[in-house]
């Protein structure tokens, strides 16, 4: 059944008038002139026993076809907005039926309009404050009308039952005073000697939807998801607020396009979906109570707040429990990316080791001196984000910035410098790597799996350049325990294990792997020394986790003493990678 989305009307009328006036309205507009006088007769015996006031349904301005009624007896029909001056109307189901439920027809209620609330079983139940019988305006007469005052002129209690479900009783004006009948359609309303009336309005259907996941599935600590449809119009994208717990955290609108079984509880309309990415702030270690209401409109897509209530999403609310994403965290040294720099650092943060401190800077300075004065610049080909925190105690940064890479983007034509202009040496083993010189190897090399597996711990001043991988393998742990002033160039990819913790030496690459058997790592990495590459190292592509997140997941810690001792040798990619790294 379609129901329209008309005010309906229901008016009940008071006045009074001569019985005179009242039985030749009776008899001009209801009865055949013939029985004029008998009927005039029995009225007024009637009403000599009985005192009943009666009107014609037309005595108040009413169209012909519309009636009031007395008595205690089903209305079988349906209300009409075209209610003329006041009376409890309908209309023959067998009548022509108007587009607008407002037009006329018979006179007997026994149906309605199909495109009509059904109001079976519909009265009126009239209350006088100081009278506690119950008086209700039904159908009894289909000729007569109600006319009814309170014995101390005071005020009615009136309510209007049996209405249809999907409708309710919406506020009404008498004068000046507006009323607004309570849920069950009950007002109370002065005894005015005028027409005072119930208006019927569908009610407000409340959005559906759900919160995503099920119960039974560990919410995402990257989103919040779900899809959300209100039935009073369908075609309007919902407004999502998301709390956690009392406390507001965003807006966001189910206008994504969702599943057809989301179509078909929408009125075929798909695009219900939301999605909003979970703030790093929230991902602290901390129970966060996320809530999802849909914003309720009504018939208009007109925000129903405060008169209808914004429900909670089924299988909301989500209890999440996040740690931030990996992060890194540098000392004494500069960061130059091409892109953003999307590093969120944690408000309770702790020092990674002792040469950390528990500042919340993306570059700290040194703890010793004399690097307890050195911290670097953060350049950015796009934007710095780090969720509040400072870059470093200076703040030198700049974004949006673009600079030439040079030989860091094609190690190879570094190569070919080299062999024009360096002192080099070609190895085919780490056991014949020299000191103070470049060791050229052809192809791939393998750091910790093969014999030697460490680079001899005499070497010191030299630079491995190989024209293929480096790769740092299990079960290394520590590279160059020594510390000794040691660059690894590659052509291809620095592969760094998950194993391996602390590398002290010069990474320089095109592209390096910081856990290059498993994403993520569930161990952090140091390196001493400096790290040069043009690849990006923000989560995910970080891939270096930790048990605890509240220290960072890679933690660079710049040495010029390296720099100082291999400037020789890589004079040309040394001083842009200072720039760079």
């Amino acid at each position: 059944m379609k129901l329209e989305t008309i005010a309906q009307v229901i008016k009940i009328c008071y006045s009074s008038s001569s019985i005179t006036t009242r039985m030749n309205t009776i008899i001009n507009y209801k009865l055949p002139k013939i029985f004029g006088l008998f009927f005039t007769f029995l009225i007024f015996s009637v009403f000599i026993i009985l005192p009943i006031d009666v009107e014609a349904g037309d005595y108040c301005n009413c169209s012909p076809d519309d009636h009031g009624y007395v008595g205690e007896f089903p209305i079988a029909g349906r209300v009409i907005t075209d209610a003329g001056a006041g009376w409890v109307s309908w209309q023959d189901s067998n009548a022509p039926q108007a587009s607008s439920c407002t037009g006329g027809g018979a006179t007997l209620a026994d149906g309605g309009f199909t495109s009509c609330p059904s109001s079976t079983g519909l009265r009126v139940k009239i209350v006088d404050d100081c009278n506690t019988a119950d008086h209700y305006v039904t159908q009894s007469n289909p000729q007569a009308a109600w006319w009814y005052s309170t014995c101390d002129n005071s005020n009615l209690t009136v309510r209007l039952e049996n209405i249809h479900p999907d409708y309710k009783c919406l506020p009404f004006t008498i004068g000046a005073d507006t009323f607004t009948p309570d849920t069950n359609c009950e007002v109370t309303i002065p005894d005015a000697q005028s027409g005072w009336w119930f208006k019927l309005g569908l009610k407000d259907i409340l959005p559906v939807g759900y919160h995503e996941p099920n119960p039974a599935t560990i919410p995402s600590c990257e989103q919040v998801t779900g899809w959300t449809c209100d039935g009073d119009k369908f075609d309007q994208p919902l407004d999502v607020h998301i709390y956690d717990g009392a406390t507001f955290l965003a807006a966001t609108t189910a206008s994504v396009n969702r599943e057809p079984a989301v179509g078909a509880q929408c009125g075929g309309f798909v695009n219900h979906g939301f999605s909003w990415v979970i703030p790093d702030t929230l991902k602290d270690g901390v129970d966060h109570n996320l809530h999802v209401y849909a914003i309720n409109i009504d018939q208009s897509g007109t925000p129903n707040w405060p008169s209808s209530p914004n429900p909670l999403l089924t299988w909301s609310p989500h209890i999440i429990n996040c740690t931030p994403d990996p992060w890194y965290k540098l000392q004494g040294a500069s960061l130059y990316k091409n892109g953003a720099v999307n590093n969120f650092i944690p408000v309770a943060l702790q020092a990674y080791d002792t040469d950390d401190t528990t500042d919340r800077f993306l570059i700290v300075r040194g703890t010793n001196p004399p690097r307890a004065t050195q911290e670097g610049v953060v350049i950015s080909g796009s934007n710095i984000y780090q969720g509040g925190a400072q870059v470093s105690t200076n703040q030198w940064r700049r974004q949006n910035y673009t600079r030439s890479l040079g030989y860091l983007g094609n190690i190879n034509s570094f190569i070919e410098y080299v062999k024009l202009r360096k002192k080099f040496v070609v190895i085919t083993s780490l056991a014949d790597m020299e000191s103070n010189t470049i060791n050229i190897f052809n192809g791939n090399v393998d750091i910790g799996t093969t014999n030697p597996g460490q680079i001899n711990g005499s070497i010191t001043n030299a630079v491995l350049l190989a024209t293929g991988n480096i790769n740092l393998d299990a079960p290394l742990n520590t590279f160059n325990p020594g510390g000794n002033s040691i660059a690894l160039i590659a052509a291809g990819t620095i592969n760094i294990n998950s194993s391996v913790q602390l590398i002290n030496g010069v990474l320089i690459a095109s592209q390096v792997n910081l856990s290059s058997d498993v994403n993520p790592s569930t161990r952090e990495l140091k390196i001493n020394g400096n790290l040069i590459t043009t690849n990006d190292l923000d989560s995910p592509l970080l891939k270096r986790d930790r048990t605890i997140w509240q220290r960072p997941s890679l933690f660079v810690v710049f040495n010029p003493n390296m720099y100082v001792n291999l400037m020789t040798h890589l004079s040309t990619i040394i001083q842009e990678g200072r720039q760079l790294q």
